[in-house]
């Protein structure tokens, strides 16, 4: 599997509201693959460094930018000129992703900029939040993991151009493939609960949404599972215990690891077993919980993922013969559709 793309995340604040700041990252910035996400902000900036060259560079190299909306950060000189004129820009030109996150009450009458991202809380301002603060951090971290995976996942697209055999044989069979899932789950009371659920959803799905086009085909962990995945467009994991985890770490490795496309799901039942996924995993998709409707939302973000990854390849698949002229390799384009 490929390196996951390192994550730059810039914290855009006034002084007024610096007391924010430790909480929002103890508990809405919290990633297990730490060494890959780098969360910045101001009081990073050592002695003797230009702070505004600091400022600025974190800000234009940032993947996600968090903005802290009070009245002083709408006041601030500083702020208004350079951090957010910077941010809306990059963010229009799709450079980055901005995330308000309302702190303290203001008015915004005057920023239609702001209003027209998704900013959390949804509603309410931060200082306002009592015993929902916990569930504010949650919905933070789940959108901020949901941002980060699909950045590493057009960074795949956009750096794994098809350039030999191996990758233009996984166009043509991600084109011809079946529109199947292949679920794999243990024989856990957990697990077939999992697994009953979802089948139900897609039942649902599969009868008033046009657009559902999958049918399910099941595994168990227990039983040999065959290591061609061409039946399959996406594959479903269900873990629900550490030896889930080393069982689907060895099939996805003995299966997967040639596919170009990713396109495993892991649906891990509870927080605590996510922590426990090997950094060799992590470039997969994640749903956590035993909501089966969550892992139909990111079925459906898969397909328009591959759909685009197709689209981008199919029309100028190049690939190696593996016949060789005059000591060298010649090279082949191919057109599709």
């Amino acid at each position: 599997m490929p390196d996951l793309k390192d994550i730059k995340i810039f914290i855009s604040y006034a002084n007024e509201d610096a007391r924010f700041l430790d909480d929002i990252k103890r508990y809405a910035l919290r990633f297990h693959n730490t060494q890959q996400i780098e969360i910045w902000d101001d009081g990073k900036i050592g002695l003797g460094d230009g702070w505004d060259d600091e400022i600025k560079k974190h800000l234009n190299e940032a993947d996600i930018i968090l903005l802290f909306i009070s009245m002083d950060f709408l006041l601030s000189d500083y702020i208004n000129k350079t951090e957010l004129v910077t941010a809306i820009e990059r963010h229009s030109n799709k450079q980055c992703t901005v995330i308000p996150i309302f702190v303290r009450y203001c008015l915004l009458d005057d920023y239609p900029q702001i209003r027209a991202l998704q900013g959390f809380p949804k509603g309410k301002f931060f200082a306002e939040l009592k015993e929902e603060k916990d569930r504010f951090y949650i919905e933070l971290n789940e959108a901020i993991k949901k941002e980060v995976n699909e950045i590493r996942t057009n960074a795949s697209l956009q750096t794994t151009p098809v350039e030999n055999k191996k990758d233009a044989e996984s166009v043509l069979q991600q084109e011809n493939m079946q529109p199947k899932i292949r679920l794999v789950h243990s024989d856990t009371v957990l697990s077939n609960m999992m697994k009953q659920l979802f089948v139900k959803e897609t039942e649902g799905e599969r009868k008033h949404n046009k657009d559902w086009k999958f049918e399910v085909e099941e595994f168990t962990y227990s039983n040999s599972i065959p290591p061609s995945v061409d039946s399959s467009v996406f594959n479903i994991h269900i873990i629900t215990s550490e030896a889930d985890i080393a069982t689907t770490a060895n099939n996805i490795s003995n299966a997967e690891s040639s596919d170009q496309y990713k396109k495993s799901v892991l649906w891990i039942s509870e927080n605590a077993l996510e922590e426990k996924i090997p950094t060799e995993l992590k470039s997969n998709k994640i749903v956590v919980g035993t909501m089966s409707s969550k892992l139909i939302e990111m079925i459906y973000l898969l397909e328009k993922e591959r759909q685009e990854f197709l689209k981008t390849n199919k029309d100028n698949v190049s690939y190696f013969n593996d016949k060789a002229v005059g000591g060298s390799l010649t090279m082949t384009s191919v057109k599709l559709g």
